[in-house]
């Protein structure tokens, strides 16, 4: 009788190769992805209404979708590391230009475009991120 030497598939697949360590550090990192718009919602919707704060968060939203597949095609030309260095800071830049602009007082087509900037550069950690970071 032979054993198969196919890597383990499922949960097993995926500590076997990121480690037990993988889960406590891909949850955090996948966080901002995931809430960045519910709190853009929540912020402005305490200033302007939901009305508005639905239009912001729906192109912080919209960012993240066209923004996805050019940060992946970015990866894949230039490497992983860079990419992902790169979307985090100018992320991490839109975001403060956004709150900024929300507590200033700033018009609706100004937040919607630094909303759309925010979405646009979201960090795409779930594929990029272990493959970057791992030894």
């Amino acid at each position: 009788m032979s054993r198969s030497t196919t890597a383990p598939s499922g949960f097993r697949g995926v500590f076997a190769l990121g480690g037990a360590a993988l889960p406590l550090h891909a949850f955090p990192a996948r966080l901002p992805a995931a809430l960045c718009p519910v709190g853009t919602l929540m912020l402005i919707n305490t200033r302007d209404g939901i009305g508005a704060a639905g239009a912001v968060a729906s192109a912080l939203w919209l960012g993240q979708a066209i923004g996805g597949p050019v940060i992946g095609r970015a990866a894949d030309r230039r490497g992983h590391r860079p990419v992902l260095l790169v979307a985090c800071g100018a992320n991490a830049l839109a975001l403060f230009a956004l709150v900024a602009a929300v507590l200033g007082g700033l018009p609706r087509p100004a937040l919607l475009a630094l909303a759309a900037a925010a979405g646009l550069t979201v960090p795409q950690v779930g594929p990029l991120g272990w493959s970057c970071c791992s030894p």
